[in-house]
């Protein structure tokens, strides 16, 4: 073998032993993140590495881990396996988290977290203030136009409580089952999920907009301020179900 083959070898072997164990501060003091997100703490290498906490939209998420897979890469493919959080924090995650040309892909992904740090200073309509958690599983989820072109998993609200000028509102659990229609992410429940009589669905698209199509009918377990209100929708259909529809936007979060 020539000098000029081992030398070519042996530089592209140590580019490869650089890249491997490539900071992951380097990487971030060479390719800067933007503005709105800060992360301190980092230790490891951009293969795989953490951040003490991260900063994003007046948030702080702690406890951040990452690996990269590099194979992907060389098909223009981000693969990031991504843990935030633990039980003891205001909110956790794990999963694998799939960058293409097409968008983001994720599959695996659970989120915990309380509805007080999702909302944070978020003014809501009528003064209402939101209690309760969070349990989200995403299975499969591929982005599309507008939102989404493939989507399974659960979201549940547990001891989700409203308050506003109107009354206090123990609503309790929901189990809602996610899903993709017309490119839209759509929530779907129905009344054996939730103690308020109430089946339905809310599907959420561009620009925060988002429609609800539901029924509800009057239960004994239902708080007493909404079960004496039903009668605003409307007449009951002859099952006894009140109809409801609404569309509007969602208070930027």
């Amino acid at each position: 073998m020539s000098l000029f083959k081992k030398i070519l070898i042996g530089g592209v072997i140590y580019l490869v032993f650089l890249l491997a164990l490539l900071p992951a501060k380097v990487a971030l003091w060479l390719m800067p993140l933007p503005e709105q997100v800060q992360l301190s703490g980092v230790e490891g290498s951009v293969w795989s590495g953490e951040a003490t906490s991260a900063t994003f939209e007046n948030r702080q998420f702690e406890q951040i881990h990452w690996d990269i897979n590099p194979w992907p890469l060389a098909l223009g493919q981000l693969s990031i396996e991504l843990k935030v959080g633990s039980k003891a924090t205001a909110f956790s995650t794990k999963g694998h988290v799939l960058v293409t040309s097409s968008g983001v892909s994720l599959s695996d992904m659970n989120i915990e977290s309380s509805n007080g740090f999702l909302i944070g200073n978020t003014r809501m309509p009528f003064r209402t203030k939101v209690g309760g958690d969070v349990s989200l599983f995403i299975d499969d989820f591929v982005q599309g136009l507008p939102l989404c072109e493939q989507l399974t998993g659960k979201l549940f609200l547990h001891n989700l409580q409203v308050n506003n000028q109107f009354g206090d509102f123990p609503l309790g659990e929901f189990e809602l089952n996610l899903g993709c229609k017309d490119g839209q992410i759509a929530l779907n429940g129905d009344e054996r999920h939730n103690k308020l009589g109430l089946s339905g669905s809310v599907l959420f698209g561009e620009n925060n907009r988002y429609r609800i199509q539901a029924k509800i009918k009057p239960i004994a377990e239902q708080p007493e301020d909404i079960r004496n209100s039903l009668n605003l929708l409307g007449q009951p259909d002859n099952q006894g179900y009140y109809k409801i529809s609404f569309a509007g936007a969602l208070p930027k979060i």
